[in-house]
């Protein structure tokens, strides 16, 4: 059972971390798409499309970490439940991206992506009964597994952060050259 639990904390911090990740890659169109939604007032865009993908990084390295282990599951089961809502919401509304992944992964709303939400909410609810009834998972397993995704994740903000800055160079060699 403690591997269980270990390999649901890994998996879904590597799901929230990346798709953190890829809303700060590109923040103009994750906060786009929640315009484009409707379903949060258009003042509250702007703050929620840069803290929410924080909050996600935020929220996986809490999964890795094992700390207050029952009160993170239960905020990871919110957010997956959260997230199947707005599925169903948006997708009885109109067809609309999700903005799950940012510009990572744009996609319609259909059947299947209501499918796997749901799967994601169920996932997260298994996980939540294994940290409140199963043995906690012992530090030492906690740790490398932690290392090992949070060298991923770590290594992933590093390559985007490079790209940014390679970008911007490009675009300031484009301007001085058409000058």
């Amino acid at each position: 059972m403690q591997f269980l639990t270990l390999a649901l904390d890994c998996y879904f911090a590597a799901v929230l971390g990346i798709a953190g990740l890829a809303k700060l890659d590109a923040p103009a169109p994750f906060a786009a798409t929640l315009r484009q939604q409707h379903l949060l007032p258009s003042w509250s865009v702007g703050t929620i499309g840069r803290l929410f993908p924080w909050l996600e990084i935020t929220l996986a390295g809490a999964l890795l970490s094992g700390i207050a282990a029952i009160r993170v599951a239960t905020f990871t089961i919110l957010i997956f439940a959260g997230f199947l809502v707005v599925q169903i919401l948006l997708a009885t509304k109109h067809g609309s991206d999700c903005g799950c992944y940012g510009a990572a992964s744009p996609h319609r709303i259909e059947g299947a992506s209501i499918g796997t939400a749901a799967l994601l909410s169920g996932l997260a609810g298994t996980h939540l009964w294994l940290v409140a009834w199963a043995p906690a998972v012992d530090r030492p397993w906690r740790l490398i597994a932690g290392s090992c995704l949070g060298g991923i994740v770590g290594w992933l903000g590093w390559r985007i952060q490079r790209r940014r800055v390679a970008s911007r160079r490009w675009q300031r060699l484009v301007a001085s050259r058409s000058r």
